[in-house]
Order: C-alpha cells, then structure tokens, then sequence
C-alpha cells in the first residue's frame, strides 16, 4: 500500500518547473526529513512535453509523426531528449 515510504514534491513534478526554486524546497525537505522516521524521497520527473513547441524550442514529434515526418519526429525526440538530460544533471539551472 506505500506505507513504506513518504514522498515529497512539486505541484508540477518535473524537473523543469522545479530547477528555479529548488533552493526553496531544500530546506522544506530537510526539516520533513528530521520529522519523520520513515524513509522520505524527493519526486520529479522529465516531462519531455514541456520541451516541444508550442512551450519549448524543439519541434512537437505528435505533430511531425502523423505528416509522416518520421525522421524529423525522431531527430526532435533525441534534441528534447538531450535538453531534459541537461537540464536533470546541472544543477542549479544552467544558463
């Protein structure tokens, strides 16, 4: 039933969102941390929509796809891909 574990997030939880104010929810994480006995993780995840048009800068690969841009819907998912990578292993928000 996840009794076993807490879990502690943003509203929006993904990375993207989450990278501006994490220096805010650092500290929130850490006094739940001292409050508690059961193991608490920190959420989030890529949501790789957030990078395709019409929000982000690459090409929409739902679009691309069923114009038979197969190709180029491939290309967009390796470029957003690439993105959300940088985006989760530079901490704090890269420039």
């Amino acid at each position: 039933m996840g009794a076993d574990t807490m879990e502690l997030c943003h509203v929006d939880y993904s990375f993207k969102p989450l990278k501006p104010i994490i220096t805010m929810e650092q500290p929130v994480l850490e006094q739940a941390l001292l409050a508690t006995h059961i193991p608490l993780f920190y959420g989030a995840m890529p949501n790789l929509g957030l990078y395709s048009q019409p929000d982000g800068p690459f090409p929409n690969p739902a679009e691309l796809m069923p114009a038979g841009k197969i190709k180029e819907a491939q290309e967009s998912y390796e470029q957003t891909v690439a993105e959300a990578v940088r985006d989760i292993v530079s901490w704090p928000a890269h420039a």
